[in-house]
């Protein structure tokens, strides 16, 4: 995971107005510093991270967001199916669009709980984190 973190980190930067220099000035990183960073010569913190994405005036959800973008799940494709079949405005109209937003949004906090999950072992193996008993 760090190594796509890092990447990423890399790559916003490349795009970003901001030289590796101008992000040590305006965290107070020593000249060289971020460098290292990127390079996995020094390890990455959580605290790394949110000041580089700071001084990169980059929002930490559209960061996380290119990281772990959200995907439909193909099971909802047959549901796009019915609710086009059915006739709009109508009640199996209407109850085929509530279901298929209640499966999707069952989903999508299905996929969000093993992202939290990744993140928690994530941060876990960086050291961030304690594992309690």
């Amino acid at each position: 995971m760090t190594p796509r973190i890092l990447e990423r980190i890399r790559l916003r930067l490349l795009r970003s107005r901001f030289t590796q220099r101008d992000v040590e000035r305006r965290v107070g990183f020593s000249r060289g510093y971020v460098s290292q960073l990127l390079s996995g010569a020094v390890e990455l913190k959580y605290w790394h991270l949110m000041a580089i994405l700071n001084a990169l005036e980059l929002d930490p959800s559209e960061f996380f967001g290119e990281l772990f973008p959200r995907h439909r799940h193909p099971a909802l494709e047959s549901l796009d199916d019915v609710i086009g079949q059915s006739e709009e405005g109508s009640l199996s109209h209407e109850l085929a669009r509530l279901f298929a937003f209640g499966i999707e949004s069952v989903l999508d906090f299905r996929d969000r709980l093993e992202l939290c999950e990744e993140a928690i072992d994530e941060l876990a193996d960086l050291g961030l984190l304690g594992r309690g008993g």
